[in-house]
């Protein structure tokens, strides 16, 4: 966390969409916070109404981030005009319908100054089911016009230093791009054909060239990024704050956190990409069990109706397997299990329970994928597991001669794998 002065940017440098009204009509306040922006040295894009229901909002994508007023009508809250009440409400579901698609688009701080009464606007924030606003964890913050002004970097900058999500996505955006930057200027220095090149190799392969050049990519951006420097020790007051406010809520929060560590939802996927590590739910007499494919990533690849290679899985009682003082499950050399991988469920796969079935029958029960390095560790531990050495049994004779101290000796030492 920092300190910024009232032109510094902080961690809000580059574009910023101001969609306001009331700069066309010469409003001090909103002036004010032109003004401002512009002197930290950011470009702001003035808007005088919403953009069109048709309009595509991956325009957005580079945003720094967002001002916005909530009234929208043309008129000053100065002027003493009445509004109707019908074209109020088509003006605050005009409003709530757009932040619901720029958030689909563009996960930015959309900060709306505005005039109005901000416990109103809050009001119809939280109300609207399809933001799920909440005003203390939300990307959405109102604030009066006059209450900002000249000083909108320094409200920007003080929200973020609040909001560790926020924090941490400004710090790794700007190592990212740079990042980025750099990889494709590397790149197309050496040759502008350097895509086809690997795109004809993927081809010959016989595995789909666009999954594997945006993988390569991927790599080679993350492999050049400056790790940020990243504090967060000043949050920790806050977090163990809301966990003694509302232990439940707390912990089902850590659950859904730890479930997006470890998987991507089936929506977040390609409809036809399947790969290592798709798990599959099936419902037989009301009980959930699971399914994770376990196959090769290159044999996946290779056909568009791959056979798929799965592991059974069934849901058990996180409390009986985690071991405190590890900090991991204990798990039997016939098994591997993931905590709190799907809707708050810890899941145990059997490697004794195989089935083989094809991606066309599978597909419409896919639920995710899990990721690295937990379907690593799986993977290792089957391998592992299907190579194992057999030993044979020690004489009976010589069992009958080992006494009850050796037995407890050789107990004491045994351990549970983790």
């Amino acid at each position: 966390m920092q300190e910024v002065t009232a032109i510094d940017q902080g961690l809000f440098r580059g574009v910023a969409v101001v969609i306001d009204d009331g700069v066309g009509r010469g409003e001090t306040d909103i002036l004010e916070i032109v003004a401002a922006i512009k002197d930290g040295g950011g470009h702001p894009i003035i808007l005088d109404k919403l953009p069109n229901k048709d309009t595509d909002l991956e325009n957005f994508a580079n945003v720094a981030f967002f001002v916005m007023d909530w009234n929208l009508l043309g008129i000053g809250a100065d002027e003493g005009v009445a509004v109707p009440a019908t074209l109020r409400e088509h003006m605050v579901t005009a409003n709530l319908e757009f932040l619901c698609r720029l958030s689909k688009n563009r996960h930015a701080p959309v900060f709306i100054f505005t005039n109005e009464n901000p416990a109103e606007v809050i009001e119809a924030l939280t109300a609207y089911d399809g933001l799920g606003y909440v005003p203390s964890e939300s990307h959405i913050i109102v604030k009066r016009k006059a209450d900002v002004r000249g000083d909108v970097y320094r409200v920007l900058n003080e929200w973020a230093d609040s909001v560790p999500s926020a924090f941490v996505l400004k710090k790794w955006e700007r190592s990212l791009i740079a990042a980025l930057n750099a990889m494709f200027y590397d790149f197309h220095t050496k040759s502008r054909h350097w895509p086809v090149m690997f795109w004809e190799a993927s081809k010959i392969d016989g595995v789909p060239p666009s999954e594997e050049l945006a993988r390569l990519i991927t790599r080679l951006v993350t492999s050049r990024m400056i790790t940020p420097e990243f504090n967060l020790d000043g949050f920790d007051g806050a977090m163990k704050e809301d966990a003694c406010e509302n232990p439940e809520a707390y912990r089902k929060s850590l659950m859904h956190v730890l479930e997006a560590e470890r998987i991507v939802l089936n929506e977040r996927l390609d409809g036809g990409s399947v790969t290592t590590g798709d798990f599959f739910e099936e419902i037989n007499d009301g009980v959930k069990k699971y399914l994770l494919n376990i196959r090769a990533e290159c044999d996946c690849a290779r056909s568009s109706n791959p056979e798929l290679h799965l592991l059974k899985g069934k849901i058990i009682n996180a409390a009986g397997v985690i071991d405190k003082r590890l900090g991991n499950a204990l798990e039997k050399d016939n098994q591997s299990i993931v905590f709190a991988m799907f809707e708050g469920h810890t899941v145990a796969f059997n490697f004794t329970e195989f089935k083989v079935a094809k991606w066309n029958s599978m597909k419409d029960k896919r639920k995710g994928r899990l990721l690295a390095p937990f379907i690593t560790r799986i993977l290792q531990r089957y391998a592992a597991y299907s190579q194992r050495p057999g030993l044979p049994r020690l004489p009976p004779a010589l069992l009958d001669q080992i006494k009850p101290t050796e037995q407890g000796d050789a107990q004491d030492g045994v351990t549970d794998p983790v």
